[in-house]
């Protein structure tokens, strides 16, 4: 195994055949740009500002104390990667390969390239968006998002565990086969949703249509307010919409049957 005390560089790589973990006050560490490879876990705590390339068999987890850019790729296996960030997370290259993630920041979660993620057990910000985007299948936990809530679902289905639940100032989704979001949400505004087949959200207040919504059959419904359509267009073979106090879906849409 390595352990690490107080350590000051512009880049630094780990390698260890065990476990690589730090031990010393996080403050004690600064580092540009950190990358690492462990043949078991990695639990990594500092002031480093990119994350490159990582591999890891026994799961990691990175916390630093500010900014973190992902610019590698990050390959825990089945194991489970968990992030955090004194202020914004933003991935701007590589890719994340885990059975599960967990990821939280003060400033904005941006997880927004092709990842090979199996299970999502948090996403979380104080301030800003969360951006999140996966190959395969996404099944959501309880996300509150101050800002937006955009995700991606390359080719698979995004869809809500029982029980959980969305806050959102915005939700914006693009999902493979279909997008089911069937629990007790808060969402203020609907931007762009697509789907290959069906979109189904449900939303306890009132709800604003803001862009393009696209998919074979589309089910909307506030549970106790209105929806109000003020920009895009539906484009859906069949539309199901209920609202308890209004319902006005007044813009140019293509809809086969209501």
């Amino acid at each position: 195994d390595l352990s690490l005390g107080g350590m000051s560089a512009n880049n630094v790589s780990l390698n260890a055949a065990g476990n690589i973990s730090t031990v010393d006050l996080a403050q004690h560490r600064t580092i540009d740009t950190l990358t690492a490879s462990a043949g078991g876990a990695i639990d990594f705590s500092g002031n480093f500002g990119t994350l490159g390339n990582v591999t890891a068999t026994g799961g990691a987890g990175f916390h630093s104390l500010g900014n973190l850019a992902l610019t590698g790729i990050l390959n825990i296996g089945t194991s489970q990667l968990a992030l955090t960030s004194g202020g914004a997370i933003s991935q701007t290259g590589g890719s994340i390969t885990a059975g599960a993630i967990n990821a939280s920041a003060a400033t904005g979660l941006d997880l927004g390239r092709t990842n090979y993620i199996y299970t999502l057990t948090g996403l979380s910000t104080t301030n800003g968006d969360i951006t999140y985007r996966n190959h395969s299948n996404i099944a959501l936990p309880t996300i509150n998002a101050p800002g937006s809530l955009t995700l991606t679902s390359d080719v698979g289905a995004i869809t809500q565990n029982i029980g959980t639940t969305l806050t959102a100032n915005q939700l914006a989704a693009s999902a493979g086969t279909m997008i089911e979001l069937t629990g007790a949400n808060h969402l203020v505004s609907l931007g762009a949703l697509t789907a290959g087949n069906a979109i189904t959200v449900n939303n306890q207040d009132s709800l604003t249509l803001t862009d393009d919504i696209s998919a074979s059959s589309v089910t909307l419904t506030s549970a106790l307010g209105s929806i109000v359509q003020t920009g895009g267009a539906i484009s859906a073979t069949n539309l199901t919409a209920n609202a308890r106090t209004g319902l006005v879906l007044g813009r140019t849409n293509n809809v086969g049957a209501l």
